[in-house]
């Protein structure tokens, strides 16, 4: 049904999922989550977080979940030169003012 509502909305799918075999550290999963912030952030698109259930869908993952559902951050997530690329990236297409960016 989600994917149906998708369609009838024209609304890409993001699929967040971590492979067992190869995110050892959970990279894989929060370079996930970046790219689909990245889109609903600065790709202008509406989109469509899936998350897969697997066997890897860990306490730790379900609290980044919570944390994007609350419209918080998720901690850690981003070091300070790419959060500092994402500001400079959206001060580009006008999406914030300087003065309000703190450093």
């Amino acid at each position: 049904l989600t994917r149906i509502a998708a369609y009838v909305g024209r609304t890409k799918i993001n699929e967040i999922y971590a492979d067992p075999e190869t995110d050892t550290g959970g990279k894989e999963w929060r370079d996930h989550f970046k790219r689909l912030i990245r889109l609903c952030g600065l790709g202008f698109a509406p989109n469509l977080a899936v998350v897969l259930r697997d066997p890897v869908l860990t306490t730790e993952r379900m609290q980044d979940i919570c944390c994007i559902l609350n419209g918080t951050e998720i901690p850690g997530l981003y070091t300070r030169e790419e959060q500092a690329s994402l500001v400079q990236e959206m001060q580009e297409q006008g999406l914030v003012e300087e003065s309000i960016v703190k450093p």
